[in-house]
Protein backbone atom coordinates (compact mmCIF):
# COMPACT_ATOMS: atom_id res chain seq x y z
CA UNK A 1 0.00 0.00 0.00
CA UNK A 2 3.16 2.55 0.83
CA UNK A 3 4.50 1.61 -2.35
CA UNK A 4 1.31 3.63 -4.33
CA UNK A 5 0.63 5.76 -1.25
CA UNK A 6 1.66 7.99 1.14
CA UNK A 7 3.50 6.48 4.28
CA UNK A 8 0.77 8.71 6.29
CA UNK A 9 -2.21 8.23 4.02
CA UNK A 10 -1.57 4.33 4.77
CA UNK A 11 -1.18 4.67 8.08
CA UNK A 12 -4.19 6.55 8.68
CA UNK A 13 -5.88 4.16 6.72
CA UNK A 14 -4.58 0.82 8.40
CA UNK A 15 -4.67 1.68 12.03
CA UNK A 16 -8.36 1.35 12.78
CA UNK A 17 -8.68 -1.64 10.53
CA UNK A 18 -5.77 -3.04 12.66
CA UNK A 19 -7.34 -2.14 15.99
CA UNK A 20 -10.70 -3.81 15.05
CA UNK A 21 -8.99 -6.82 13.88
CA UNK A 22 -7.12 -6.89 17.78
CA UNK A 23 -10.15 -6.45 19.12
CA UNK A 24 -12.17 -9.31 17.57
CA UNK A 25 -8.92 -11.71 18.11
CA UNK A 26 -8.90 -10.45 21.53
CA UNK A 27 -5.29 -9.43 21.58
CA UNK A 28 -3.47 -6.27 22.76
CA UNK A 29 -4.21 -3.72 19.92
CA UNK A 30 -0.28 -2.23 20.14
CA UNK A 31 0.68 -5.24 18.41
CA UNK A 32 -0.74 -4.92 15.32
CA UNK A 33 -0.58 -1.28 15.49
CA UNK A 34 2.95 -1.11 16.16
CA UNK A 35 3.94 -3.76 13.73
CA UNK A 36 1.82 -1.51 11.11
CA UNK A 37 2.83 1.76 11.67
CA UNK A 38 6.81 0.85 11.11
CA UNK A 39 5.63 -1.45 8.32
CA UNK A 40 3.84 1.56 6.61
CA UNK A 41 7.54 3.21 6.34
CA UNK A 42 8.77 0.42 4.48
CA UNK A 43 8.47 1.24 0.88
CA UNK A 44 11.30 0.31 -1.53
CA UNK A 45 9.90 -1.04 -4.91
CA UNK A 46 8.93 1.86 -6.50
CA UNK A 47 10.76 5.36 -7.55
CA UNK A 48 7.03 6.86 -6.06
CA UNK A 49 7.18 5.21 -2.84
CA UNK A 50 9.80 7.70 -1.10
CA UNK A 51 11.76 10.90 -1.96
CA UNK A 52 15.23 8.64 -1.32
CA UNK A 53 13.88 6.15 -4.18
CA UNK A 54 13.07 8.96 -6.53
CA UNK A 55 15.98 10.76 -5.96
CA UNK A 56 18.34 7.79 -6.64
CA UNK A 57 15.75 6.61 -9.73
CA UNK A 58 16.55 10.23 -10.90
CA UNK A 59 20.14 9.55 -11.78
CA UNK A 60 19.03 7.24 -14.37
CA UNK A 61 21.55 4.65 -13.54
CA UNK A 62 18.83 2.57 -12.43
CA UNK A 63 15.57 0.72 -13.61
CA UNK A 64 12.32 0.43 -11.99
CA UNK A 65 13.05 -3.37 -12.92
CA UNK A 66 15.72 -3.32 -10.71
CA UNK A 67 14.21 -1.16 -8.01
CA UNK A 68 11.29 -3.88 -8.21
CA UNK A 69 13.30 -7.02 -7.87
CA UNK A 70 15.25 -5.54 -4.91
CA UNK A 71 12.55 -4.04 -3.15
CA UNK A 72 10.75 -7.20 -2.90
CA UNK A 73 13.48 -8.99 -0.94
CA UNK A 74 13.82 -6.23 0.90
CA UNK A 75 10.01 -6.00 1.77
CA UNK A 76 9.80 -9.37 2.85
CA UNK A 77 12.96 -9.24 5.05
CA UNK A 78 11.96 -5.71 6.58
CA UNK A 79 8.28 -6.87 7.41
CA UNK A 80 10.28 -10.51 9.26
CA UNK A 81 12.27 -8.35 10.87
CA UNK A 82 9.90 -6.00 12.69
CA UNK A 83 7.17 -9.11 13.33
CA UNK A 84 10.50 -10.98 14.87
CA UNK A 85 11.51 -8.04 17.07
CA UNK A 86 8.23 -7.29 18.11
CA UNK A 87 7.56 -10.81 19.43
CA UNK A 88 10.70 -10.92 21.38
CA UNK A 89 10.44 -7.27 22.43
CA UNK A 90 7.47 -6.21 22.28
CA UNK A 91 6.80 -6.99 26.33
CA UNK A 92 9.73 -5.97 27.32
CA UNK A 93 9.67 -2.15 25.85
CA UNK A 94 6.29 -2.01 25.02
CA UNK A 95 4.76 -4.19 28.35
CA UNK A 96 2.41 -6.37 25.93
CA UNK A 97 1.43 -9.57 27.25
CA UNK A 98 -0.45 -11.84 25.77
CA UNK A 99 -3.84 -10.72 27.41
CA UNK A 100 -6.65 -8.10 26.14
CA UNK A 101 -6.32 -5.05 27.82
CA UNK A 102 -9.16 -3.03 29.97
CA UNK A 103 -8.68 0.07 27.86
CA UNK A 104 -9.06 -1.31 24.25
CA UNK A 105 -12.07 -2.44 24.91
CA UNK A 106 -15.07 -0.53 23.04
CA UNK A 107 -17.65 -1.72 24.78
CA UNK A 108 -19.12 0.29 28.20
CA UNK A 109 -20.57 -1.09 30.95
CA UNK A 110 -22.94 1.05 33.06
Amino acid sequence: LTEVASNTASTTLLMPILASISRELEMNPLYLMVVGTISASLAFCLPSATGPNALVFSFKEIKVIDMLRTGVFMNVLSVLIVVLGMSTWGSSILGIDGTFPDWANSTTTT
